[in-house]
């Protein structure tokens, strides 16, 4: 099993660090976890690397193919130019919907038998 790698990221003054799994992992599997540990906005933001003198800006780049580097890694934002991820959050959040509407979340409550469903307005005199 390959080592998982622990890469320091640096974004402007802050700096984070996140854990990779394994050095062939490419540039789109660390997205969503380098926008967390900055606090942008994902999928409206991609991150860039450059690890050392490369900069790996495309989703298929493998930023860590040579292991672990020696000095901390520059992020860059941007707005994405890949509409994968925003495409994937439409969909993963209308199958969570459909399948609350098919009654599959656990943690709602069972209807309650014979509840009216619509309040009668009272005459009054």
């Amino acid at each position: 099993m390959a080592a998982m790698l622990s890469v320091t990221l640096q974004c402007g003054s802050t700096v984070a660090k996140i854990t990779v799994p394994n050095k062939n992992t490419e540039l789109r599997d660390l997205q969503q976890e380098i926008c967390r540990a900055f606090r942008q906005r994902f999928p409206w933001q991609t991150a860039t690397l450059l690890v050392g003198d490369r900069l790996y800006d495309e989703f298929g780049h493998t930023p860590f193919a040579a292991g672990p580097p020696e000095h901390v890694c520059v992020v860059t934002f941007e707005g994405t130019r890949d509409m994968y991820w925003v495409d994937h959050l439409f969909r993963d959040k209308k199958k969570k919907t459909s399948e609350e509407d098919r009654g599959e979340d656990r943690h709602s409550l069972p209807a309650i038998p014979d509840f009216p469903m619509r309040i009668e307005s009272a005459r009054v005199g």
